[in-house]
């Protein structure tokens, strides 16, 4: 336990403290105006993604600013917004782009550089007309030119616990895609989809949900954050109301909605719980992601014997994050039928396959009180 504390502490330092010694060495080796043009080149980089994706059609679903804890969130035009304290990185998210659309992806991936281009165009023109000290606006637009150079970079890095590829590398993945071909995102999204039902074909891709579901399978905040996860609920929840999904989407909405409600806790309404399962089950009672779904439900209302007993049949070897999720739900059985060494063995198994894998999410569960999890 201690070891998974230390590295959580680790992680504080990092988005804690990191930052900051950066940004003063920034104003150490370079001055004022360098940082100021770094932090209003993210902003315009950023934003310049969002209002070029906006004008060709891909909705942008989150817009953030910096890095680290959230400062203020905010919607506006069904876009989320987030300024976090350490303003020195950014991200823009759209709705995923399934089939290719050559044009419309580039020019969206391109936006951040056009938008470090009409910042320094800005302060050029501040400059000739001696608005603003030309050294400040000199400082302002090498910055400029140095952030469009990292995005000409072909090169990749993590962001928010997401791996993600520079501009110039997402442009030149896109080069290489046909028109309307599926992208990766897109077989994703089919694998995904096929694990409930093997009669799914590529047409999916197509379906008005499909968007919305790898949007919220690709989220990070999705199990951390409770305001994220009602605005996940609700998302799903309009899904279900449609009546118009097939048997695979319906399925995998459910099983979106069971699994996020059992990891966060008490988010949702037993009654919803047990109604949502009992849905998936009439769909899809052979397929295994559902079984073990139903299976953690049944301990979750406190049904522990049935649950232990479906659990134990479907449980393998496997170091997976999904075993750990078993093991789990197999130790609140155990305490919940009074087998307090067998919660424990569950447990100690599930921290030794945790160790270095587990997202942050299935850590918090490992980390709370036995009688919780």
């Amino acid at each position: 336990m201690w070891r998974i504390r230390l590295k959580a502490f680790g992680r504080g330092v990092v988005s804690g403290f990191l930052p900051f010694f950066f940004i003063f060495w920034l104003q150490r080796r370079f001055g004022p105006e360098q940082i100021s043009g770094l932090i209003a080149g993210i902003v315009f980089h950023e934003f310049g993604h969002a209002l070029c994706g906006a004008a060709v059609g891909i909705r942008i679903r989150r817009c953030t600013v910096g890095f680290g804890p959230i400062l203020r969130r905010w919607r506006w035009g069904g876009v989320r917004f987030e300024l976090r304290l350490w303003p020195i990185f950014g991200q823009v998210h759209s709705e995923a782009i399934l089939r290719s659309r050559k044009g419309a992806e580039i020019l969206f991936l391109s936006g951040g550089a056009l938008g470090n281009i009409l910042l320094g165009t800005c302060f050029a023109g501040l400059a000739a007309g001696q608005l603003v000290p030309i050294d400040s606006a000199e400082a302002v637009i090498v910055v400029q030119l140095l952030l469009i150079a990292l995005t000409l970079c072909p090169g990749g890095g993590g962001f928010d616990g997401l791996r993600t590829g520079s501009d110039a590398l997402q442009i030149l993945t896109v080069l290489r895609q046909r028109r309307g071909q599926i992208t990766a995102t897109g077989r994703y999204f089919l694998a995904n989809l096929r694990e409930y039902s093997t009669s799914v074909d590529d047409s999916a891709v197509d379906s008005p949900a499909a968007p919305i579901l790898i949007y919220w399978d690709c989220e990070p905040d999705r199990f951390s954050d409770r305001r994220c996860w009602q605005e996940m609920n609700d998302a799903l929840q309009a899904l279900l109301a449609r009546r118009d999904l097939s048997v695979a989407e319906e399925l995998s909405v459910l099983d979106r909605l069971l699994t996020t409600a059992l990891i966060l806790g008490d988010v949702a309404p037993q009654a919803a719980l047990a109604e949502w399962s009992n849905r998936a089950l009439e769909l899809g009672g052979a397929v295994k992601s559902i079984m073990e779904t139903n299976a953690a439900v049944q301990i979750q209302l406190g049904h522990y014997a049935e649950g232990k007993e479906i659990l134990e049949r479907l449980y393998t070897t496997d170091r997976t994050i999904p075993n750990i999720l078993k093991r789990i739900f197999l130790a609140q059985a155990e305490l919940g039928l009074g087998n307090d060494a067998a919660a424990r063995k569950h447990l100690t198994t599930a921290r030794a396959i945790a160790k270095g894998q587990a997202p942050s999410d299935v850590v918090a569960l490992l980390e709370a009180d036995p009688k919780r999890c």
